[in-house]
């Protein structure tokens, strides 16, 4: 019985990772006419347009695929475009028997509703997505991805000492589970450092930020707008610290990235 549920949840993973893989190849080669170029937004537009209108959804590509182009609308700071494609993402897995849907889509909504400052209902949503996963290894990633979730609603409640522990369990779930891959590993650095710094834990958080932006060094990563917030958070704390000069040149760094 376990080897074939095992079995039923690696088909479904890769049944969802081949559907996302075949919307963007399909919006990276085929949407554009020959001779038009399309915008990042408008891309992503599309895909969101493409998702929507599709009907059947048997093995749950099409609530992993609304899940996934929310987050990124969440991402790049379009949180009512974000709210609309996570809430249908969310009311279409409510029934669905798979647990790492209803999580994914139940974590996601909660972090795009925390940044539209409805911070109680984002808290129960990724609460809910967290309980929904069974204490298995195969759950590991969906766990720490939700445990970030409330370490940054945590964050933005201001509550520093509850995101401190939420990312420090998210890191202990995806070491268990064996998922701590680089990039899971810089979120998770990015996270605690803040954490830390939103925590008043100014020395341990200094230290995390410059750990956390060698990591991003290391993976080639350091123009990116995830270095712009990264150093702009820095720079935040340095003066907090009272380094007024080094904390305007990490602004700078900041604006220069960004």
């Amino acid at each position: 019985l376990e080897a074939t549920t095992q079995r039923d949840f690696a088909r479904r993973q890769l049944a969802r990772a081949e559907a996302i893989n075949d919307l963007n190849a399909f919006l990276i080669a085929d949407a554009a006419p020959a001779g038009h170029s399309f915008t990042a937004r408008e891309l992503l537009d599309r895909a969101a347009q493409i998702v929507t209108r599709q009907g059947d959804d048997a093995d749950g590509s099409r609530i992993e695929a609304l899940t996934s182009i929310g987050s990124i609308y969440a991402n790049i700071g379009e949180t009512s475009r974000a709210t609309a494609l996570l809430r249908q993402a969310h009311d279409a897995a409510a029934g669905s028997s798979d647990p790492v849907l209803r999580a994914r889509a139940s974590c996601a909504l909660g972090r795009s509703l925390v940044k539209a400052g409805d911070i109680a209902r984002a808290r129960q949503l990724v609460a809910d997505g967290i309980a929904a996963l069974p204490d298995r290894p195969e759950f590991s990633l969906v766990r720490a991805t939700c445990l970030l979730d409330a370490s940054s609603t945590a964050m933005w409640a201001g509550d520093g000492e509850r995101a401190v522990a939420n990312v420090n369990e998210a890191r202990r779930a995806a070491e268990s589970g064996g998922v701590l891959s680089p990039l899971m590993s810089l979120r998770i650095a990015m996270d605690a450092a803040e954490a830390l710094r939103i925590a008043d834990r100014g020395v341990e958080a200094n230290t995390a930020f410059a750990a956390a932006y060698d990591q991003l060094v290391a993976l080639g990563r350091q123009d990116t707008e995830r270095a712009g917030t990264l150093l702009n958070n820095w720079g935040l704390l340095l003066g907090s610290l009272g380094r007024p000069r080094d904390s305007e040149r990490m602004l700078r760094r900041s604006i220069d990235v960004s």
